[in-house]
């Protein structure tokens, strides 16, 4: 099965799971060869235990993002607990039909 990239400047969903409710947060960071750009909170809301799915908009102050590779961080916070989690992801422009 084909798996698909998200494409530059459109929607990007991510799921979770929690034991317990917490706030959750979103935040991007685009990787590159001179260095990673300074991480930005593009999400953030109170979720119930359970799986969950926090999204960002695909874009970065204000612009769609442009194609590259990024760091999508989780990150959950409840009371004096907060745990962590990230992953790459490669944004490509899809060529026009």
């Amino acid at each position: 099965m084909k798996r698909r990239r998200p494409t530059a400047g459109k929607r990007v969903r991510v799921r979770f799971a929690l034991t317990d409710p917490a706030n959750v947060a979103l935040s991007i960071e685009r990787l590159g060869k001179r260095g990673g750009s300074a991480e930005t909170e593009v999400a953030n809301r109170d979720a119930p235990a359970g799986v969950g799915e926090i999204s960002w908009t695909g874009k970065l102050d204000g612009r769609k993002a442009k194609p590259g590779t990024y760091r999508l961080s989780v990150t959950a916070s409840a009371e004096d607990t907060s745990a962590a989690s990230s992953i790459q992801a490669k944004l490509v422009r899809r060529k026009k039909r």
